[in-house]
């Protein structure tokens, strides 16, 4: 293909362009832009920092794995912190029914600093603005649509920024489907999967589009059958292939063996 070729093409191409975004409403992203550290959410932890790039980014989504009593809630908790103190809202989704004032007030989230003032009627004073949320929610549902109620709100940001809006989930597999909820005598295994393939899609979407990133956290479970099979690690992370697949980074948080 000769050089005027590809001229006719790029002229073509550059008008089409300009339709098409204008028909689908789809606008080019990341556009005079350049990677940047400051465009990202500290975590809290300068080593976890570094190997993530600088932070988290904005429109992803994080997960965060173990055994129990390793440290992914307050690990949770410190994320959140920093979203605070750097500017940030967040809304917390203590599914596990397991966080309470204390606990993050230690860490730094004082709940009612971070909340408005209010009148006598609980409506917020003018002037006074909410930063966190926190909610303990029953299904799967109510985190979707909440979610992609929240992301709708806010306008259209695809460029490379820090997350403006920051949603921790603590943890995937507390929150269960209406599937079963209605059948707890079902395979709960299946149907959290099913729950995570339909649901992630949507809030994959509404991250993207509003630059909110999700942090959650997920409990490894041990294969039995792994182990009979000589596979090596046993461990897995249960909820279903959709968690790993629109997860842009898993954290798996580990004991370190004592030097000798």
């Amino acid at each position: 293909m000769s050089l005027g070729s590809l001229d006719n093409i790029a002229d073509l191409l550059s008008g089409a362009v300009k339709a098409a975004e204008k028909s689908t409403k789809l606008t080019s992203v990341f556009q005079n832009k350049r990677l940047d550290g400051k465009l990202v959410r500290s975590t809290g932890l300068l080593y976890l920092d570094y190997k993530m790039g600088g932070g988290i980014p904005s429109g992803k989504i994080i997960g965060i794995s173990s055994d129990e009593h390793m440290g992914k809630s307050a690990l949770m908790a410190e994320m959140t912190w920093e979203q605070l103190q750097d500017g940030g809202f967040t809304v917390y989704f203590d599914g596990e029914g397991t966080q309470d004032p204390i606990f993050l007030g230690k860490r730094g989230i004082d709940y009612q600093r971070y909340r408005g003032k209010r009148n006598k009627n609980g409506d917020l004073i003018p002037g006074q603005r909410d930063k966190v949320w926190f909610y303990q929610p029953h299904t799967g549902d109510q985190f979707k649509k909440y979610i992609h109620m929240l992301c709708g709100s806010l306008p259209e940001n695809r460029e490379l920024q820090k997350p403006p809006l920051l949603f921790g989930l603590d943890s995937a597999l507390s929150i269960v489907s209406g599937d079963i909820a209605e059948n707890i005598d079902g395979n709960n295994t299946a149907m959290h999967a099913k729950m995570y393939s339909e649901l992630l899609p949507i809030v994959n979407a509404s991250l993207l589009r509003s630059g909110a990133s999700l942090v959650y956290t997920n409990q490894l479970r041990e294969d039995v059958g792994a182990g009979f099979k000589g596979m090596g690690d046993t461990k897995y992370e249960p909820g279903g292939k959709a968690l790993g697949f629109f997860a842009s980074c898993r954290i798996r948080l580990q004991k370190s063996k004592a030097k000798t």
